[in-house]
């Protein structure tokens, strides 16, 4: 049996039934070769993090809005981590969506998803890459095929492939595509559903091969671009910056989304938001 046939029969179980640990272990033994695309996160870049705000009340420190630290209550599979694994989850600035916190309000919001009335207050804070690091992608799903960039990278995935006569170029595409649509999954109906592509992430952050996963926003129609970082690399690559408060809403199908408050100030060490309304 073929690599990619093994990896299509695991795609295909039901994964509430396999344990993680043989998951990992078909993955690393059997399968063992995966088509990684890398890209350059360039110093300077921004990404932006979200948290929903409850019954009106205010962070008031970088705590509350970063990756979080109570290891012990992350006990669920996620996209891109594993129980009792925190990762940075964010978003960029992508072809399609110019500003994050709109990735972002598609991320915290199914009814701003459905286009259903809502309202809701979240902050956004927003972090300076320090420094040039590398994300690992699996962008070769069909579901991502209308975005230009991403088919610029896989075009020259495929002439790299072509090049190395060593490798069977149809085995690596249809692992690549496999794993892919594992990222760009949309139907969950349990958080073992995110098994795989948890996996995958937990394989490349052990691995050193990568600081994050760079995967565009499912819940954005893939418009959006999210990423991931994994937990012992956030503060050595990331500075907050700003830190605002943003209110949207739906009302008879007009949708509204506007800051109205800023943190003026962080104060030492980020642990003292100095809040100041907006005036719309």
């Amino acid at each position: 049996m073929t690599k990619a046939k093994i990896l299509q029969e695991l795609c295909a179980i039901d994964l509430s039934r396999i344990s993680f640990p043989k998951l990992m272990d078909i993955l690393l033994n059997q399968i063992s070769s995966f088509p990684l695309l890398e890209i350059d996160i360039k110093k300077g870049s921004v990404i932006e993090r979200g948290r929903i705000n409850e019954a009106e009340s205010l962070y008031m420190s970088e705590r509350e809005i970063t990756i979080r630290d109570d290891f012990q209550n992350i006990k669920h599979f996620g996209r891109a981590h594993i129980p009792f694994r925190p990762v940075f989850y964010g978003s960029m600035i992508s072809d399609d969506l110019e500003y994050p916190r709109y990735t972002i309000l598609t991320e915290l919001s199914e009814r701003f998803r459905k286009g259903e009335d809502f309202e809701i207050a979240f902050t956004v804070g927003r972090w300076r890459v320090k420094r040039d690091f590398v994300a690992c992608s699996f962008l070769y799903s069909d579901q991502y095929q209308e975005i230009e960039r991403i088919n610029k990278l896989i075009r020259e995935w495929n002439k790299k492939l072509d090049e190395n006569k060593d490798l069977d170029r149809d085995e690596l595409k249809r692992i690549g595509m496999l794993i892919s649509d594992e990222f760009a999954k949309s139907e969950i109906r349990s958080n073992d559903d995110y098994k795989i592509s948890a996996a995958m992430s937990e394989i490349i952050y052990k691995a050193g091969k990568a600081d994050a996963i760079l995967y565009p926003g499912v819940r954005s129609d893939y418009k959006g671009l999210n990423i991931a970082i994994k937990g012992g690399s956030v503060i050595d690559l990331l500075e907050l910056e700003k830190v605002a408060l943003f209110k949207a809403n739906i009302i008879n199908k007009k949708g509204d989304l506007n800051m109205t408050a800023i943190a003026e100030g962080l104060g030492p060490f980020n642990t003292e938001f100095k809040w100041i309304p907006v005036n719309n």
